[in-house]
């Protein structure tokens, strides 16, 4: 015996994140597609890389006047969006990989968006593909969430080394007093390659907290299970005490 769900409210909000999902992971399908092929086929590529802590300083020569009432004394930037030739095919696989992990990501969390709407408006949100569905979800932003950030960084880094590692230069005394003579190039306003690397772990955070979503969800099958078998047993022991009567 099916336990008769409760009137559904908000079926056009529903209806209308469903829609979205679908519509959501087919343009993240198209546009992932899109992004690894033309990493391959563009000769200019564009990559987020990493550099080390690197604040532009200006020529000796130089003097500004009146100068900004405030004065970094500390820090500085650590990536830089670039556009870059020359990119060898190691560099271009890794942004591949993390073009197709970061878009099938958000394609399995568009999905399971739209596939969970579907479940409730047909009235019966506590059922094991609801757990599977967030199950899924959780596992693909954990997993994901780094994976993406792993190959993207990867691939900046040797974009950043191919394009920053320098290993000797020349100047002109009319523009650079002899002090910067045996300075290294970021000293002369040159960034260097990265010398550290940091993830973000909210992919991390996000993933537990959907997997103990679908714990509570299985959880809730397991009682709303539980609770048709006892309403089919009370179903039969009415009809055994009608007709003993």
């Amino acid at each position: 015996m099916a336990v008769e769900a409760p009137a559904r409210t908000g079926t056009g909000y529903l209806r209308f994140l469903s829609f979205g999902g679908w519509i959501y992971a087919a343009v993240t399908a198209f546009a992932t597609v899109f992004g690894i092929v033309g990493t391959f086929i563009l000769e200019a590529v564009e990559i987020r890389m990493p550099v080390a802590e690197f604040w532009p300083k200006l020529y000796p020569t130089v003097e500004l006047d009146p100068a900004p009432a405030a004065q970094v004394v500390s820090g500085g930037f650590t990536w830089a969006e670039v556009s870059v030739t020359g990119l060898g095919y190691d560099a271009r696989t890794l942004l591949a990989l993390g073009h197709l992990a970061q878009g099938a990501t958000g394609v399995v969390i568009a999905l399971a968006i739209a596939l969970l709407c579907r479940r409730i408006l047909a009235g019966d949100p506590f059922r094991s593909r609801v757990s599977t569905i967030t199950t899924i979800a959780g596992a693909s932003v954990l997993i994901g969430g780094l994976a993406w950030q792993l190959f993207y960084l990867f691939a900046g880094t040797l974009a950043a080394r191919a394009t920053l590692s320098v290993t000797g230069w020349s100047y002109d005394n009319s523009v650079l007093t002899d002090a910067y003579v045996g300075e290294d190039m970021g000293q002369l306003g040159w960034p260097q390659p990265p010398e550290s690397w940091f993830l973000d772990f909210w992919p991390v955070w996000i993933g537990l907290a959907l997997l103990a979503v679908a714990a509570a969800f299985r959880h809730a099958e397991k009682l709303t299970t539980h609770a048709e078998q006892l309403a089919v047993h009370a179903e039969e022991l009415e009809r055994d005490t009608e007709g003993l009567i």
